[in-house]
């Protein structure tokens, strides 16, 4: 039998694992807020794959950068307001 991948490979060689954290509007049914800050702890932001809500057939590198810049914006903002 061929193997289309070396068998040392590991989950996450050759795919773009995303979900598990994921972004929504509810604390019922997402980890994360719209700014990737946890629910249950709003000093967390999580910005990588993990908190797409589904999963696509690209990399995902742009979104994550983008997700990333928007989040940094946000502390940014509540930095200058003294919120933090």
């Amino acid at each position: 039998m061929r193997y289309m991948f070396p068998k040392s490979m590991v989950m996450g060689a050759a795919v773009h694992e995303s979900g598990g954290a994921r972004m929504g509007t509810n604390p019922a049914d997402s980890v994360l807020n719209s700014y990737g800050q946890c629910w249950e702890a709003p000093n967390l932001l999580v910005t990588d794959a993990s908190s797409f809500p589904t999963g696509g057939t690209l990399g995902t590198t742009l979104t994550v950068m983008a997700v990333t810049m928007r989040a940094c914006a946000h502390l940014a903002d509540r930095l200058k307001s003294g919120q933090i």
